[in-house]
């Protein structure tokens, strides 16, 4: 019995260890809270934006259980973490315009923005190296960073023009996911809507993939999604709109329906016909 009681509180204190040996965060608690932290402690500020959905908010979360980046940022940085579909979140998203989750900021004492992280695919290793030329400018010098490729693994977007990593007209901002084939119907529609804030065309494929795991487009749900993205003519969105008219008229009103096919049907003829 001796025995099994210690397997049990080995195998405890392992995991304990384990998830402890990463960065250690403070979770949804307000930014005002988070400034005054640092101004006492003297430390700058790492969040880190996500939603429980975000496929690669999950591997971030592996990302940041190394035990080197744990030990670097818990010593040097006050580390926070946002869920951005929590009012807490929202606040983020309108302070330091978080369009894209996984978004990572590092920020001074007073909250201003040093360097923005928009990606996905950094490993422990480049954000160690990252956090350290940002904390320690002295010892990593900033012709270290200008010239990274384009394409690189991680995107940078600064708020200082000392920490310029590489100039761009436009932030660059990460999409919610990188691999959808493994993504639940409600990945798809998150994404979906995510992608049509760009409105670069991009919500297309997202739009369709979600759709097709519906096997009845009459539901609410489904409708609201279809009429959501009713933005032209030439789609099995539109032909399924209109063959079932009088649903959607049941659903959202006759006047809404009548004047959203008036705005798709000029379109299109304003594109025919300048």
């Amino acid at each position: 019995m001796r025995i099994f009681y210690s397997i049990v509180f080995l195998l405890f204190y392992t995991q304990a260890a384990f998830l402890q040996s990463g960065i250690v965060f403070q979770d949804n608690i307000t930014l005002e809270k988070i400034l005054e932290q640092a101004k006492l402690e003297n430390k700058k500020i790492f969040i880190d934006s996500y939603t429980k959905w975000c496929l690669p908010c999950k591997n971030l979360d592996i990302v940041f259980t190394d035990k080197a980046l744990g030990e670097y940022f818990n010593a040097n940085f006050i580390n926070a973490k946002f869920d951005m579909d929590l009012p807490v979140g929202k606040a983020i998203h309108q302070k330091y315009d978080v369009v894209f989750v996984p978004t990572m900021l590092i920020l001074d004492q007073n909250g201003f923005t040093i360097i923005k992280f928009d990606s996905a695919n950094i490993n422990a290793n480049d954000l160690l190296s990252i956090a350290k030329r940002i904390n320690e400018p002295s010892v990593y010098m900033e012709t270290d960073m200008v010239d990274q490729p384009k394409g690189s693994p991680v995107e940078l977007t600064t708020g200082s023009s000392e920490y310029t990593a590489r100039e761009e007209n436009e932030e660059k901002v990460l999409y919610v996911m990188e691999d959808d084939n493994n993504a639940t119907p409600e990945h798809l529609k998150q994404e979906a809507y995510f992608r049509l804030q760009l409105m670069d065309g991009s919500h297309h494929l997202p739009a369709e993939k979600y759709l097709a795991t519906k096997a009845d487009w009459l539901t609410p749900e489904t409708m609201r999604f279809i009429y959501d993205f009713l933005l032209d003519t030439d789609s099995r969105m539109f032909s399924f709109f209109v063959e079932n008219k009088n649903a959607f008229e049941n659903e959202f009103g006759a006047d809404a329906i009548f004047s959203t096919l008036n705005i798709l049907i000029e379109k299109k003829l304003n594109q025919a016909i300048p």
